[in-house]
């Protein structure tokens, strides 16, 4: 049996891949390091702050045109609702990860795909609030700025969730 077909049947057995360091030695790649423990830290810790931090600082920016444009206090409480939202689910499915729970991979891949609606759910909300026009042409390109770095990140980390051997190894394949 050759060395691919070997790997091919430990992961369908849920069997620990090892890899070979530089020097030749094995190492399993498996628990919550590496790679795996960055994205975890990123969910639970980076992720909140970044983007409620955000939004709450754009509020000192924003909060003074409230009384001229009162949908522009609208756009902003949605906006803080979503990012919210998001960051809840953005701990809890960290947590999934690094406490290794069952569908934790499941979980954190859905995540990934609301974090990617909830982009496009607050562009389409700027159409319905009411803003003026040349408002809403000023905005946009941020928002799509924005959208543009969320594909980049999901499409990352999706990717790492799907292909990377040490999660296959700590989550088994029914875990991916």
């Amino acid at each position: 049996m050759d060395k691919l077909s070997e790997e091919n049947t430990q992961i369908e057995n849920n069997n620990v891949i090892e890899t070979s360091d530089i020097s030749g030695n094995n190492k399993q790649l498996v628990g919550v390091g590496g790679w795996l423990w960055f994205f975890c830290f990123g969910l639970v810790v980076l992720h909140p702050l970044l983007r409620v931090g955000g939004v709450l600082s754009g509020y000192k920016d924003l909060n003074q045109y409230f009384d001229k444009l009162p949908s522009l206090e609208v756009l902003f409480y949605i906006e803080l609702v979503v990012e919210l939202f998001i960051s809840s689910f953005s701990v809890y499915s960290g947590l999934m990860l690094y406490w290794k729970r069952p569908n934790a991979i499941s979980i954190t891949k859905k995540f990934l795909l609301f974090f990617l609606i909830a982009i496009l759910l607050e562009i389409i909300s700027i159409y319905f609030i009411g803003l003026p026009e040349e408002l809403i042409s000023k905005i946009l390109p941020t928002y799509f700025k924005d959208m543009y770095r969320k594909f980049v990140y999901v499409g990352i980390w999706y990717s790492y969730l799907n292909k990377s051997i040490r999660v296959k190894n700590t989550y088994g394949i029914y875990g991916v």
